[in-house]
């Protein structure tokens, strides 16, 4: 893929909207991430995301150890690596291994807002949009935050 956007490849990340979170594991750099529960009212605390469709931000560095700080991304354009073949502007979500997106298939109406609420209603998260096509395995880039 030949994607101009930047003008090189590798990792690209745009945040508009970026916070600091407080590992409550390992994390990958650009693993989807989501709030664990164990959060305490000083800290926010981000774990992998443990299945498909549980991520809704993305960690913009590792973490080696729980306590670790780093910068999360809840709203933003970052470069990712589709886990199948996707079309611009579809609908995506965390696929398994946590490093990849994936089509979310149906999108009705009443999920247009938030596909899953945070209390874990639903089905899965919606990470966000793609901006353009990709095959599997190829480069994509991604606008992650609630996107309508």
């Amino acid at each position: 893929m030949t994607d101009y956007w930047p003008q090189n490849e590798g990792v690209v990340v745009d945040g508009f909207s970026v916070a600091f979170g407080e590992a409550y594991a390992a994390i990958e750099a650009f693993e989807t991430v989501h709030m664990h529960t164990t959060a305490t009212t000083d800290s926010i605390y981000v774990a992998p995301a443990a299945a498909a469709g549980d991520g809704y931000a993305i960690a913009l560095k590792a973490a080696t150890a729980q306590g670790d700080i780093i910068p999360v991304m809840y709203l933003g354009i970052i470069k990712m690596q589709a886990a199948t073949t996707m079309n611009e502007d579809d609908y995506v979500s965390n696929a398994a291994g946590g490093t990849q997106v994936q089509v979310i298939a149906t999108m009705t109406a009443g999920e247009m807002v938030a596909y899953r609420a945070l209390n874990y209603t639903g089905t899965a998260f919606r990470l966000g949009k793609t901006l353009n096509g990709a095959v599997t395995d190829d480069d994509i880039l991604v606008l992650v935050g609630l996107t309508g």
